[in-house]
Protein backbone atom coordinates (compact mmCIF):
# COMPACT_ATOMS: atom_id res chain seq x y z
CA UNK A 1 0.00 0.00 0.00
CA UNK A 2 1.57 3.36 -0.98
CA UNK A 3 2.39 5.85 1.75
CA UNK A 4 0.39 9.03 2.00
CA UNK A 5 1.84 11.99 0.18
CA UNK A 6 2.36 14.82 2.65
CA UNK A 7 3.17 17.28 -0.13
CA UNK A 8 0.40 19.04 -2.00
CA UNK A 9 0.67 19.66 -5.77
CA UNK A 10 1.52 23.15 -7.02
CA UNK A 11 -1.66 24.88 -8.11
CA UNK A 12 -3.81 22.60 -5.98
CA UNK A 13 -5.82 23.57 -2.95
CA UNK A 14 -3.55 24.70 -0.12
CA UNK A 15 -4.30 22.93 3.13
CA UNK A 16 -2.61 23.55 6.44
CA UNK A 17 -1.70 20.67 8.72
CA UNK A 18 -3.14 20.44 12.19
CA UNK A 19 -2.89 18.05 15.10
CA UNK A 20 -5.28 15.76 16.92
CA UNK A 21 -4.25 15.32 20.55
CA UNK A 22 -5.63 12.62 22.85
CA UNK A 23 -4.97 13.20 26.56
CA UNK A 24 -5.95 10.21 28.68
CA UNK A 25 -7.41 11.87 31.73
CA UNK A 26 -10.76 10.85 33.21
CA UNK A 27 -12.61 11.67 31.00
CA UNK A 28 -10.31 11.38 27.97
CA UNK A 29 -9.82 14.72 26.20
CA UNK A 30 -9.86 14.83 22.40
CA UNK A 31 -8.44 18.14 21.16
CA UNK A 32 -7.87 19.49 17.65
CA UNK A 33 -5.49 22.31 16.79
CA UNK A 34 -7.71 22.83 13.73
CA UNK A 35 -11.48 22.63 13.35
CA UNK A 36 -13.95 20.47 15.28
CA UNK A 37 -14.01 17.05 13.60
CA UNK A 38 -15.32 13.56 14.16
CA UNK A 39 -12.73 10.87 13.54
CA UNK A 40 -12.13 7.35 14.81
CA UNK A 41 -15.46 7.40 16.66
CA UNK A 42 -14.59 10.49 18.73
CA UNK A 43 -15.47 14.18 18.58
CA UNK A 44 -12.26 16.22 18.51
CA UNK A 45 -12.90 19.76 19.78
CA UNK A 46 -11.01 22.77 18.43
CA UNK A 47 -8.70 24.04 21.15
CA UNK A 48 -5.73 26.42 21.39
CA UNK A 49 -3.21 23.57 21.39
CA UNK A 50 0.25 23.66 19.77
CA UNK A 51 2.65 20.82 19.15
CA UNK A 52 6.35 21.68 19.05
CA UNK A 53 9.83 20.32 19.57
CA UNK A 54 9.04 17.05 17.80
CA UNK A 55 12.17 14.94 17.97
CA UNK A 56 12.89 11.31 17.08
CA UNK A 57 16.15 9.55 17.82
CA UNK A 58 17.81 6.71 15.91
CA UNK A 59 15.75 4.13 17.83
CA UNK A 60 12.44 5.75 16.89
CA UNK A 61 11.79 7.17 20.35
CA UNK A 62 9.81 10.40 20.17
CA UNK A 63 9.78 13.44 22.40
CA UNK A 64 7.57 16.46 21.89
CA UNK A 65 6.06 19.39 23.71
CA UNK A 66 2.42 20.41 23.90
CA UNK A 67 1.27 23.92 24.70
CA UNK A 68 -2.38 24.53 25.59
CA UNK A 69 -3.75 28.01 26.29
CA UNK A 70 -4.76 28.49 29.91
CA UNK A 71 -6.05 32.08 29.79
CA UNK A 72 -9.02 31.47 32.11
CA UNK A 73 -6.95 28.99 34.23
CA UNK A 74 -9.50 26.21 33.69
CA UNK A 75 -7.19 23.74 31.94
CA UNK A 76 -4.36 24.38 34.40
CA UNK A 77 -6.65 23.71 37.37
CA UNK A 78 -7.91 20.53 35.69
CA UNK A 79 -4.35 19.36 35.00
CA UNK A 80 -3.22 19.99 38.58
CA UNK A 81 -6.24 18.14 39.94
CA UNK A 82 -5.80 15.14 37.62
CA UNK A 83 -1.97 15.05 37.73
CA UNK A 84 -0.09 14.84 34.44
CA UNK A 85 2.72 12.39 35.23
CA UNK A 86 2.36 9.02 33.46
CA UNK A 87 -0.83 9.92 31.53
CA UNK A 88 -0.97 8.54 28.00
CA UNK A 89 -0.81 11.04 25.13
CA UNK A 90 -1.30 10.35 21.43
CA UNK A 91 -0.76 12.93 18.70
CA UNK A 92 -1.79 12.65 15.04
CA UNK A 93 -0.98 14.91 12.09
CA UNK A 94 -3.81 15.54 9.66
CA UNK A 95 -5.08 17.94 7.00
CA UNK A 96 -8.49 19.41 6.32
CA UNK A 97 -8.79 17.00 3.41
CA UNK A 98 -11.30 14.12 3.46
CA UNK A 99 -8.89 11.89 1.51
CA UNK A 100 -6.11 12.17 4.08
CA UNK A 101 -6.02 9.70 6.96
CA UNK A 102 -4.44 11.10 10.17
CA UNK A 103 -0.90 9.83 10.82
CA UNK A 104 0.19 8.90 14.35
CA UNK A 105 3.17 11.09 15.28
CA UNK A 106 3.59 10.23 18.93
CA UNK A 107 2.31 7.66 21.40
CA UNK A 108 3.75 8.30 24.82
CA UNK A 109 3.41 9.57 28.36
CA UNK A 110 3.20 12.98 29.94
CA UNK A 111 6.50 13.51 31.69
CA UNK A 112 5.44 16.47 33.78
CA UNK A 113 3.87 19.83 33.06
CA UNK A 114 4.24 23.52 33.84
CA UNK A 115 1.15 25.64 34.47
CA UNK A 116 0.95 29.34 33.65
CA UNK A 117 -0.72 31.38 30.92
CA UNK A 118 -0.07 28.27 28.81
CA UNK A 119 0.11 24.71 30.08
CA UNK A 120 3.35 23.16 28.81
CA UNK A 121 3.37 19.36 28.71
CA UNK A 122 6.47 17.32 27.92
CA UNK A 123 5.68 14.02 26.19
CA UNK A 124 8.11 11.09 26.00
CA UNK A 125 7.62 7.92 23.99
CA UNK A 126 6.50 4.73 25.67
CA UNK A 127 9.73 2.96 24.78
CA UNK A 128 11.73 5.70 26.53
CA UNK A 129 9.51 5.47 29.60
CA UNK A 130 9.75 1.69 29.78
CA UNK A 131 13.51 1.84 29.20
CA UNK A 132 13.99 3.70 32.48
CA UNK A 133 12.10 1.49 34.89
CA UNK A 134 11.04 1.52 37.60
CA UNK A 135 9.13 4.72 36.85
CA UNK A 136 7.35 4.58 40.22
CA UNK A 137 9.01 3.30 43.36
CA UNK A 138 6.74 1.83 46.04
CA UNK A 139 8.05 2.14 49.57
CA UNK A 140 6.70 3.10 53.01
CA UNK A 141 4.44 4.86 53.73
CA UNK A 142 2.79 4.13 50.35
CA UNK A 143 3.56 0.42 50.27
CA UNK A 144 3.68 -1.00 53.77
CA UNK A 145 1.76 -4.26 53.48
CA UNK A 146 4.70 -6.66 53.40
CA UNK A 147 4.80 -9.33 56.08
CA UNK A 148 7.36 -8.75 58.83
CA UNK A 149 10.76 -10.46 58.53
CA UNK A 150 10.62 -14.00 59.92
CA UNK A 151 7.00 -14.51 58.74
CA UNK A 152 6.27 -17.56 56.61
CA UNK A 153 4.05 -17.90 53.57
CA UNK A 154 2.77 -21.29 52.51
CA UNK A 155 1.44 -22.15 49.05
CA UNK A 156 0.69 -25.84 48.57
CA UNK A 157 3.78 -27.75 49.64
CA UNK A 158 6.08 -24.69 49.38
CA UNK A 159 6.95 -22.57 52.41
CA UNK A 160 8.74 -19.23 52.05
CA UNK A 161 10.31 -17.39 54.99
CA UNK A 162 10.50 -13.60 54.67
CA UNK A 163 14.00 -12.30 55.37
CA UNK A 164 15.13 -8.80 56.25
CA UNK A 165 17.35 -6.92 53.83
Amino acid sequence: MPSQNLLRPVGGVVTNPYYLVELQFAPILYLSSGPDITWDGHDWKAAPVRVSSIDMDMLGQQDLSLSIANHDRTFGAFLLQEKAQERVVRVWLTYDDPGFKPMLLADGFMDGAAVGEFVQIKVISRSTAYGTTPRIICSPPLFNHLPAPGSTLTAGSTTITIEDR
